[in-house]
């Protein structure tokens, strides 16, 4: 399908319960002092599970018809701002390394019951015993150690359509954010976003050269 997008802000809690939780939030192009991207931002987001069973983690960001490249504000933000997603599943002791590793995901069929349109979205299904997670949000293709160091360090996503486009898939360009919604299964509560770390580079930079997104495509 596509490519990818380091630093981040703005998170939403739609819910916050034992019952289902809705978050919504961004991430952020991340430049350096000449104005060209260096990566994008990782949000990392603690949830508990409250019983133990069945947790389904389903994101929604893509918004670009799969056929005919039509942009679709899924999100209802009014802008058509979005990423390939790729989630990481930790347990939260703390302490985050390699051995809290649970489970991840880039694309998935089973994401459309979210309202996703296409399959760039990520979703998790897992058996989890009750206790405290963390989940790993950024752009394609996020490795492990970037997602627990928060340094994607891929340089495509974010992406930007214009609302009234016919065809995002060939009037896209790179965006300084890429708008996602996560929802979780109702035996989830979320705790909330964990802040960012020192910043590693500059936000908000101008400068952003445009591209088409047609002829990208994942190794």
């Amino acid at each position: 399908m596509i490519k990818k997008a380091l630093l981040s802000a703005g998170l939403c809690l739609s819910a916050l319960s034992a019952t289902a939780a809705s978050v919504d939030g961004q991430i952020h192009a991340v430049y350096d002092h000449t104005g060209s991207q260096i990566g994008s931002t990782v949000d990392h987001i603690r949830f508990t599970v409250d019983t133990a069973g069945t947790v389904k983690i389903d994101i929604l960001s893509w918004e670009s018809d799969p056929l005919s490249g039509a942009p679709i504000d899924l999100n209802g933000d009014g802008e058509i701002t979005f990423l390939d997603t790729y989630i990481y599943l930790f347990r939260d002791d703390g302490s985050l390394d390699s051995s809290d590793y649970i489970a991840h995901n880039d694309d998935s069929d089973h994401t459309y019951g979210d309202g996703s349109i296409w399959s760039t979205d990520s979703y998790l299904e897992q058996n989890l015993a009750a206790g405290n997670y963390l989940l790993a949000i950024g752009a394609y293709a996020l490795g492990l150690n970037e997602a627990m160091q928060r340094e994607n360090q891929d340089t495509f996503y974010p992406l930007r359509c214009d609302i009234t486009s016919t065809d995002c898939l060939q009037s896209a360009t790179a965006s300084e954010h890429g708008a996602y919604r996560v929802n979780f299964s109702q035996n989830v509560s979320v705790s909330g976003k964990i802040p960012e770390p020192a910043p590693l580079g500059l936000l908000g930079l101008a400068g952003i050269a445009g591209f088409a997104l047609r002829g990208r495509r994942k190794p």
